[in-house]
């Protein structure tokens, strides 16, 4: 192979290469705007980027709306035969030891090789950071307390926030850390999100800005701009080029390439993308646009130039405040570069612009020349993207926010496992492995509740940490710099950045198939018990209404609405009793899964359970359809429809399956009124819920949702003649031709019975249709009304390919004579005088150990029984 030819196949495999992944094409595609990458590079980043809301090009942000094609001719030569394919492309690219120009700009771009160096670098310097936590903190007190402040020499050095214990011990109030320049602050592993950064020059009129891109989605971007203005620069250029080569550029270009940091080399996972921008080339509506992307913006300023310093507060923050949403203020990092021309630091003239903008995260001295504080730089601006101070902290109150205050009030209570109002040793142990995943000693235990004490009066209690204790904790993490260990807590808990419970976090996904239902699991149950044992503090088994308030604390809203006391059972004081508080999260799961699984969220189902998600409490039963063809369900949750003319006794029936007679009724407010009711019945030793649904329908029409339950309920008046037409033609044009069993209700039985005006009476009606015949209701007692007939809904329900002898009431067949015999006055008042003659009168304790008289018992009883089979024989026979 000739010289000339060898250099063309180098050249051709150096532009063989993937922009995101650095590596040789795989499955390449061609963009609109003519750059090439890897079919799935391509994909990851459109998906990550901004949800997938939005598909730009990674090297131009070009904005692109069609899916590109692969690009076959490339393909090709990725496989030429002649150059021995891919694995020859990929040795070419291993000997090849040179540098190429960039077509457009004209400047020498690094290689990737020594990119890979710098990151392996940085990796080094991170975990020398990791080796020296345990150094002696050095620390001393500035005016403010919210800005770590860095010179060309100091960084800080944080104390591990893989622990609530990790500050507690070294703290000073009011202080902050700063160490020589070769420690750097370590890293939190919490986060797997993406960042964004922004660099702006502090001399507007050379328009030296830089920005680096730092979106929460898996492919962030950086983007760094720079003049080619003949006036003194403040160095943003080479700050990227000194990170990227490691060492000092001689020739610092115009605009340097697109520069990407992979996410598996940095401290949270974020890859970062960083881009420059030259006046010369672009124009000031694209340096506006990229200020709106930005999640973080470094303002470049020469430590050499006070120009440059008043510059930051007279055009770069009014301009960046103007491009960014009053309410969402995007932070700041101030950078002061050139550190190396003068020998004293600029912290003087930066901390009152510190103090009027609260947006300023924190300020860094560096030098790119020297390599001080370079890589620590755009760590600083990572970590203003990931765990920012805004949300949490207000510097000018010198106290946490309001949301911040009730997304870690909601943290305490939940975590508050036997609700006293503190957090005992087993609590924060199990909240540290919550959070951090792993334990607590017992010395850092005490340690912690020492320094809250030693500071709040009333932070500890009972060897216990308080609410108050609490906060007062993570204020000082905050004061400290230390906003890994608060964000760790709160997306732990569920929380984003703008600290409110993420949708992700209330509504996990879960598939509910077509004609299935849903239920509360057994591990749900117990959760669910536990709440109620917690804020049960009387031990009365019902939640007063001043408790359930206390249990819906760490709920943004009441969830309950004024109906749920007359939609399930309650005890005399009208509180909400333990079969009605499971009975209502039931109704909820039945109903509105979404609304369940969010409720569970909000009581930390998935922290306290140790489950993945809230979805795991639920089972999603199988089709009905099944249930009927294998005639067996396992269902626990039934529904019934219950369907009447305007006062023939819906509502009486639904709150009679409460226990509510029609005195009790009669105190329901109208506005409380339910049109459910909720509550379970034993079938076969089996406990059942049974949904009751008062429907409400046009008669002309019943919507799928009308008609899909397991059983259906005609009520009708016993007192009304025309009350039972409506019931007859509601079962004809809906139920006659469906497999849903239904049951006739003869309701106000206590009410003298009139002919219906129909063309034939209920029991023959129920005969022609073979259903079981009217069942008699009444609430008009003085007790609470009978469930025999809800246990028979129910046994329907389980039940309806069966058909059960037990719903017959014609006082024809041989089951009801025997029924009406066996249960007669005559039967009873024998039985009874039986039992008192036998037991009471004749029989002594040594009776008891005879033979003799179990032998005259087995004789009895074998009497009994021939006599008994007799009389069935007898009756059948007459039958």
């Amino acid at each position: 192979m000739s010289g000339l030819y060898e250099d063309i196949v180098k050249f051709v495999a150096n532009n063989l290469k993937c922009l995101i992944c650095f590596n040789i094409f795989t499955k390449p595609v061609t963009l609109v705007c003519g750059h090439n990458l890897c079919q799935k590079c391509i994909k990851e980043y459109w998906t990550r980027n901004v949800c997938g809301a939005k598909r730009d090009c990674p090297k131009c942000r070009r904005d692109l709306s069609s899916i590109p094609e692969i690009n076959f001719t490339l393909c090709d030569i990725l496989e030429l035969q002649e150059l021995g394919g891919r694995e020859r492309w990929e040795q070419i690219l291993a000997e090849t030891d040179q540098d190429y120009k960039s077509p457009h700009v004209g400047i020498t771009i690094t290689k990737v090789d020594k990119l890979i160096k710098r990151l392996d670098w940085l990796k080094a310097e991170i975990k020398k950071t990791e080796d020296s936590l345990s150094a002696e903190l050095n620390s001393y007190e500035v005016c403010e307390d919210r800005f770590g402040i860095y010179d060309s020499s100091t960084v800080p050095v944080d104390v591990s926030s893989s622990s609530i214990d990790s500050d507690a011990s070294s703290y000073t109030e009011r202080s902050f850390s700063l160490t020589s320049g070769d420690d750097q602050e370590q890293p939190s592993q919490c986060s797997t999100e993406e960042s964004s950064q922004e660099f702006v020059d502090a001399d507007p009129e050379n328009l030296d800005s830089l920005f680096e891109d730092v979106h929460l989605s898996p492919s962030a971007g950086a983007h760094q701009y720079n003049s080619d203005s003949a006036e003194a620069k403040v160095g943003k250029t080479s700050l990227i080029m000194s990170l990227v080569s490691e060492e000092f550029p001689a020739v610092v270009p115009y605009r340097a390439e697109e520069i990407t940091i992979p996410a598996d080399v940095t401290p949270e996972r974020v890859p970062t993308h960083i881009v420059d921008y030259s006046e010369a080339e672009q124009t000031d509506e694209q340096l506006y646009q990229e200020i709106s992307k930005a999640n973080v913006i470094c303002i470049v300023y020469s430590v050499n130039n006070k120009k440059s310093i008043e510059k930051v507060t007279s055009h770069w923050i009014p301009l960046i405040n103007e491009r960014t949403d009053k309410d969402s203020r995007v932070p700041l990092i101030l950078v002061g570069n050139k550190s190396d021309l003068v020998e004293h630091s600029s912290m003087e003239t930066v901390l009152p612009i510190m103090n009027k903008y609260t947006e300023i995260e924190t300020c860094v001295e560096c030098s790119a020349k020297n390599l001080k504080n370079i890589s620590e730089l755009f760590y600083y601006a990572q970590k203003a993207v990931l765990h920012p101070t805004g949300p949490l902290y207000c510097p000018e109150k010198k106290e946490m926010r309001s949301a911040c205050v009730r997304a870690l009030t909601r943290i305490f209570k939940v975590s508050d496992l036997d609700n006293n109002g503190v957090l005992n040793d087993y609590e924060l142990t199990f909240f540290q492995r919550t959070c951090f995943n792993t334990p607590l000693a017992p010395q850092a235990l005490e340690d912690v509740k020492n320094v809250v004490s030693k500071n709040l009066t009333d932070g500890v209690h009972d060897n216990g940490l308080t609410l108050k204790g609490f906060l007062f904790l993570h204020t000082l993490f905050i004061q400290r710099g230390r906003h890994e260990t608060t964000w760790t807590v709160l997306r732990r808990f569920g929380y984003d950045d703008d600290l409110e419970l993420h949708q992700d976090y209330l509504f996990p996904p879960l598939k509910i198939p077509p004609d299935c239902t849903t239920e509360l699991n057994h591990n749900a149950y117990m959760f669910l018990q536990s709440v109620f044992d917690k804020h049960d503090k009387d031990r009365d088994c019902a939640l007063s209404p001043e408790e359930l308030m206390d249990l819906f604390d760490v709920f943004p809203y009441v969830p309950w609405g004024l109906d749920v006391n007359s939609t399930v059972c309650t005890n005399d004081q009208g509180w909400i009793t333990y079969q009605g508080y499971l009975s209502q999260w039931t109704l909820t799961t039945y109903l509105d899964v979404q609304r369940c699984l969010e409720y569970l969220g909000y009581l930390g189902y998935s922290i306290i359970a140790e489950q993945e998600s809230q979805a795991s409490a639920i089972t999603v039963t199988r089709d009905k359809k099944l249930d009927l063809q294998k005639k067996q369900t396992q269902r626990n949750v039934f529904r019934c429809h219950v369907f009447g003319l305007t006062g023939s006794g819906k509502t009486g029936f639904l709150q009679g399956f409460l226990g509510r007679n029609l005195v009790s009724q009669r105190t329901i407010r109208e506005e409380h009124k339910s049109y459910y009711a909720i509550s379970t019945a034993h079938v076969y030793g089996q406990e059942k819920y049974l949904l009751l649904h008062e429907v409400f329908p046009d008669f002309d029409f019943l919507s799928e949702t009308e008609l899909s339950c397991d059983i259906v309920c005609l009520i009708y008046d016993v007192s009304n003649p025309c009350s039972f037409e409506y019931c007859a033609r509601i079962f004809k044009q809906y139920f006659m031709d469906s497999k849903t069993p239904c049951m006739l209700i003869a309701a106000k039985s206590d009410l003298p019975e009139t002919k219906q005006q129909y063309c034939m009476t209920p029991l023959e009606f129920c005969r022609k249709h073979k259903m079981p015949p009217p069942q008699s209701f009444t609430c008009n007692t003085a007790a609470a009304p009978s469930k025999d007939i809800f246990v028979k809904l129910t046994t329907m329900a389980v039940y309806p390919h069966a058909r059960l002898r037990c719903m017959c009431t014609c006082n024809r067949c041989t089951f009801c004579l025997c029924q009406n015999f066996l249960n007669s006055e005559l039967v009873q008042t024998v039985r009874t005088k039986l039992y008192t003659v036998v037991f009471s009168r004749h029989i002594t304790h040594a009776d008891l150990k005879s033979s003799t008289f179990w032998l005259r018992a087995s004789v009895g009883a074998t009497v009994c029984a021939v006599l008994g089979f007799a009389i069935y024989r007898a009756l059948l026979r007459s039958r």
